[in-house]
């Protein structure tokens, strides 16, 4: 490998899938670097033998509420400066060994949406080319920045990365669910999903709709190569203790400290400048809003009480100005209007993720100051 090219860990949680792991191990020699394959231990067929034979890094997972925090497990162990995560049942077109250098050598970019084909045969290869199951964008190659990855509990929700993203059609993933699985295994895993507490209406891509377009999968499936075994290689090495997601946070690593400067008395509707500094003290970055920022929508607000009233959303944010790593302060400056009636309010100041939760959600304490308005 040349100085200059990055290298790549290929992450793999799986779970009864002996034949498709062998599958996607064989043709994954084309492009990662390292192989790292997690497995669920309510594996009952030889998933594990097959993953210590072809992976290069072995981990045992258990789980009852979903595997959504074994991609991070993985994550966690990769060691390749660009992470690639695939399911036991997908696989990269022949598309991705020529782009992948291009791809982990965009310097701006620390994440890329890849397209997802539903593969409905291969002789020849065919996908479903109609929404929902083409597009069907999903965040899977990513920078091995820990502050800058999350992966929601809940089944399907898909990684959550902080960056700057990029998009790339001219290869895909291949994903071969319905080929590989017969109609009734395919009921149960929707009925597995349900209880879960799947959204429903995700549903639909397990169906069989009749007359639905299809196309041919241009550039065609690596799976012509796989099968074959990996170069020669030490024994993949194992990790000796089992990976309990159950205990993993099932929310973002948010964290912040706060400290606000503001008056402590006011005129009604007299127009007052707030200084502010936040201390991130989680364990994901902050970067600024921008249409190339998928998420977070990171800013600092407040709310208020008067007297013994409930919270009010004061409606003022102060969106983070620059990417502030963990550890580092954020600096924010606000112009507020007191409110139009008198009386002795409390503000609350803490970071807010929009759309997702207020950071005193994950154990950070609001900065409360209190303001007494009076009369003009």
């Amino acid at each position: 490998m040349s100085e200059s090219r990055c290298a790549l860990t290929l992450c793999v949680t799986t779970r009864d899938a002996e034949q498709r792991l062998g599958l996607l191990l064989g043709e994954a020699e084309r492009y990662a670097d390292e192989i790292i394959v997690g497995v669920d231990l309510a594996s009952r067929d030889r998933t594990w033998d097959v993953a210590v034979a072809g992976a290069d890094r072995v981990f045992a997972f258990r789980q009852q509420h979903g595997a959504g925090p074994a991609r991070l497990a993985g994550f966690e162990r990769a060691r390749g400066e660009w992470v690639l995560f695939l399911d036991d049942d997908e696989g990269m077109d022949t598309a991705f060994p020529e782009l992948r250098d291009e791809l982990l050598g965009a310097t701006c970019v620390t994440h890329w949406w890849l397209s997802r084909k539903w593969v409905t045969g291969l002789d020849p290869p065919e996908y479903l080319r109609a929404v929902p199951w083409f597009p069907n964008e999903c965040v899977r190659l990513v920078r091995n920045d820990p502050g800058r990855l999350f992966k929601p509990a809940a089944v399907h929700s898909g990684l959550r990365a902080i960056g700057i993203s990029g998009r790339e059609h001219r290869t895909s993933i291949l994903h071969y669910e319905r080929i590989d699985q017969p109609d009734e295994a395919r009921a149960a895993k929707v009925s597995r999903y349900r209880e879960l507490g799947q959204d429903t209406a995700g549903e639909v891509f397990y169906t069989s709709p009749p007359g639905t377009p299809r196309a041919p999968v241009e550039p065609p499936p690596l799976r012509g190569w796989a099968g074959r075994p990996r170069a020669a290689h030490p024994p993949a090495l194992v990790d000796p203790d089992v990976d309990d997601l159950d205990i993993r946070p099932r929310l973002p690593g948010w964290g912040a400290r706060v400290e606000v400067n503001m008056p402590t008395r006011a005129r009604t509707g007299e127009r007052l400048v707030v200084t502010a500094s936040a201390h991130n003290t989680g364990t994901l970055r902050w970067v600024p809003p921008s249409a190339a920022v998928d998420w977070p929508r990171l800013s600092l607000g407040c709310r208020f009480r008067v007297g013994d009233s409930g919270l009010v959303d004061g409606g003022t944010r102060g969106p983070v100005g620059r990417d502030v790593a963990p550890g580092e302060v954020a600096l924010f400056q606000f112009v507020l209007d007191a409110p139009d009636v008198p009386g002795e309010y409390v503000f609350e100041w803490q970071m807010v993720s929009e759309f997702e939760c207020w950071f005193s959600d994950l154990g950070s304490p609001p900065t409360a100051r209190a303001l007494t308005v009076r009369p003009p």
